[in-house]
């Protein structure tokens, strides 16, 4: 988490340059299922400066489509405890898999929920790299089922690549690709939507937020639910982006939705469209403000590099009434 103020411009990216990757068999790479299919995030290059951020305006306008995710209204509030797992993978096995800035989307994330939003830094369970593990994550999902309550809230977060299966029989999943091991070769694994609707079943808390920056998130609606929002970089058929230092952007290394949603959006309180506190001095960013500010950021980049591949528009299925604040 960067501190407000620090930075006196953030720019974006402009200019993709690499197009979206599948991976192909070979003495170094992953191994996949003969159904399954990897989508790997582009990486974005600067081109120029379309326009630029200044953290002393956090209510600047952004243009772009009319959104109609924030109703500027606060639903039920929290009383419980928070609680979050956060998952970011830049480091895969094999030679060819690696992506450069989803482990700091999770370290990004975490920070923002502990520095502006409140949550017990002891109750953000962080799976980074080669500890992302899918028994892990599946471990530590059950073990938060145990402890949440109805006033409690809870938030999934993801950022890593985004995978597909596509079988001769039975419908499409869209799934996380977490860490495997090195041998006998190199091979990763996956927690489809189906499994992790099925490990959030009966959860008694009420409001539980489920971000994923990868390729295809849309397909993660099967995690929707009353009480529940879901947020995905892209629809079910979308390439995600990501942008750092190697691309002469220091100020971000991030997934492009992660940026947006988490770090301008929610950390820098450039979100912060409605007073929903009565405190104008306060930045109260609500899940649904981050949203459009994050889907309209990045609909007028999608407009420039439509051409190359880029058409990264955010999605969201909202079953919590009116505005969640975390």
């Amino acid at each position: 988490m960067k501190k407000f103020g620090i930075i006196l411009v953030l720019v974006i990216v402009v200019s993709l340059v690499f197009p979206a990757v599948s991976f192909a068999a070979g003495p170094s790479t992953v191994q996949l299922p003969a159904d399954v299919q990897i989508l790997k995030k582009a990486t974005l290059t600067p081109k120029g400066l379309p326009w630029m951020y200044d953290p002393l305006s956090p209510r600047r306008p952004v243009s772009g489509p009319k959104e109609v995710a924030a109703s500027g209204i606060l639903g039920r509030p929290v009383s419980g405890d928070r609680y979050a797992i956060v998952i970011g993978v830049t480091d895969y096995p094999g030679a060819d898999m690696d992506l450069k800035y989803a482990a700091n989307d999770a370290y990004d994330v975490r920070d923002t929920l502990v520095g502006v939003y409140g949550f017990p830094e002891s109750n953000v369970e962080l799976f980074v790299n080669g500890d992302a593990r899918r028994s892990d994550i599946l471990r530590g999902i059950a073990a938060l089922k145990d402890r949440v309550g109805e006033e409690d809230e809870v938030l999934f977060f993801y950022s890593g690549h985004g995978a597909k299966s596509t079988p001769r029989q039975g419908p499409i999943s869209e799934g996380i690709v977490l860490w495997g091991g090195e041998q006998p070769q190199p091979y990763v694994e996956f927690l489809w939507d189906k499994e992790l609707r099925r490990a959030f079943d009966d959860f008694e808390a009420k409001r539980i937020v489920f971000a994923f920056d990868m390729c295809w998130a849309g397909g993660m609606n099967e995690l929707n639910g009353p009480g529940r929002i879901v947020l995905g970089a892209v629809d079910r058929n979308g390439l995600a982006a990501e942008v750092g230092a190697d691309e002469g952007f220091p100020e971000i290394n991030n997934g492009l939705f992660t940026y947006f949603l988490f770090e301008l959006g929610m950390g820098y309180g450039l979100a912060d469209f409605y007073d929903n506190d009565g405190n104008p001095a306060m930045p109260d960013v609500t899940v649904e403000e981050a949203y459009d500010f994050a889907r309209a950021n990045l609909y007028q980049v999608s407009l420039q590099y439509q051409a190359y591949g880029l058409w990264e528009i955010p999605v969201i299925y909202d079953q919590f009434a009116r505005d969640m604040l975390l």
